[in-house]
């Protein structure tokens, strides 16, 4: 029996040894490193997995090279990876990582037919979460399933990541000349719940300021939009927006307060103009009708109807009619405006008034002086 228990405890210790070692060697050397992640499996649920040149050691750091993940409905690739991750949160099932970031991400949206519902969606096992206490990506890239792309700059934010949902306390990113700053859950449903909300600012050279507020509630296809806007002039936004085939449509009222042209330069005949406007439309054109009324003419309340287009800085107006009830005048006008980095708008319209001879007219706004 004594000789049982001396092997039996020469056995445990070697155990014990051989499993200190090879942790040693996961945590705090690089071949241990590359060897874990060469014997990750390549495929998780429906996605495929690729990390590639790993440098470093969980315990000092990890350097990745790239990291591409192929999935049904999304193509992600990410650039230039470091991450750090806290070990002693690993026995309480939990990643914590202090600091993550990126240099380059590139995601593209697949135009995939939907899967068959799972029984229960989950982003991560239930016994495992993840935070991210400071996330950075220095340029984002977004390529939607209609070819259209977004570019964003600068993205940081915090992450924390359960079985059922996504939370993003705090994220800020540069799109263009605007800037967010949001907060945004999502939830592992059927559909994915979605819940967005934060302040948007936008300024250009020469141009006035713009700062609002958005809030988005719904599913990933169809959800609820409310948006505020407090400079250069006070207006709101409340709508739904809906994916149809690939295809986005908003509908809802837009109301505007206290919009003076003389912000953009131009003339103060027209005094504070104020609106209530319903709306409708997607990529393919809006139309915009309601009541417009510019305090300065003193003359009432218009109608206007616009139906129309925004591309790439170019709004086309296919018809635009304006009616004053209260005289009966009515004009209608088709034609384009193009903007320019900080220059105000060139206008190219052509007037049909009734029973008037249709004219051809160019306008150029310019700033006083």
């Amino acid at each position: 029996m004594r000789r049982i228990l001396t092997w039996g405890s020469v056995l445990v210790g070697l155990v014990a040894v051989l499993l200190a070692a090879a942790v040693y060697a996961v945590v705090f050397t690089q071949g241990g490193l590359r060897f874990l992640i060469s014997h990750l499996p390549e495929r998780f649920g429906t996605a495929q997995v690729r990390i590639e040149q790993v440098h470093g050691t969980l315990a000092s750091g990890v350097h990745v090279g790239q990291v591409l993940i192929d999935q049904r409905h999304v193509n992600l690739r990410l650039e230039d990876v470091y991450t750090r991750v806290h070990l002693s949160t690993l026995s309480w099932h939990t990643l914590v990582s202090p600091v993550t970031r990126i240099r380059t991400a590139y995601v593209r949206i697949k135009s995939a037919p939907p899967l068959p519902p799972a029984p229960h969606p989950q982003f991560l096992p239930w016994w495992l979460q993840i935070h991210v206490a400071h996330a950075q990506i220095g340029a984002v890239t977004l390529v939607l399933a209609d070819g259209r792309r977004i570019e964003g700059t600068g993205l940081d934010g915090t992450v924390h990541l359960s079985h059922r949902n996504l939370r993003i306390p705090h994220l800020a990113v540069r799109i263009g000349h605007a800037s967010y700053r949001l907060a945004a859950t999502l939830h592992a449903a059927r559909p994915l719940q979605l819940s967005l909300g934060g302040d948007v600012a936008w300024s250009t050279p020469r141009r006035p300021h713009w700062r609002g507020t958005v809030a988005l509630h719904g599913t990933v296809s169809e959800f609820s939009i409310s948006a505020h806007l407090h400079e250069p002039f006070t207006a709101a936004v409340h709508g739904r927006l809906r994916e149809r085939n690939g295809r986005w449509r908003v509908q809802g009222e837009l109301g505007i307060r206290r919009l003076d042209l003389q912000t953009w330069h131009h003339t103060d005949r027209f005094g504070h103009i104020s609106a209530q406007l319903a709306l409708a439309g997607g990529l393919e054109g809006f139309r915009i009708g309601g009541s417009v009324d510019p305090a300065g003419l003193h003359a009432g309340p218009f109608h206007v109807e616009l139906d129309g287009r925004y591309v790439d800085g170019v709004l086309q107006a296919r018809r635009f009619t304006l009616t004053h009830p209260a005289s009966g005048a009515a004009l209608a006008a088709s034609g384009t405006a193009r903007f320019s980095g900080g220059r105000p708008p060139r206008i190219d319209t052509l007037l049909r008034t009734a029973d008037a001879l249709d004219c051809e007219l160019v306008v150029e706004l310019r700033p006083r002086g």
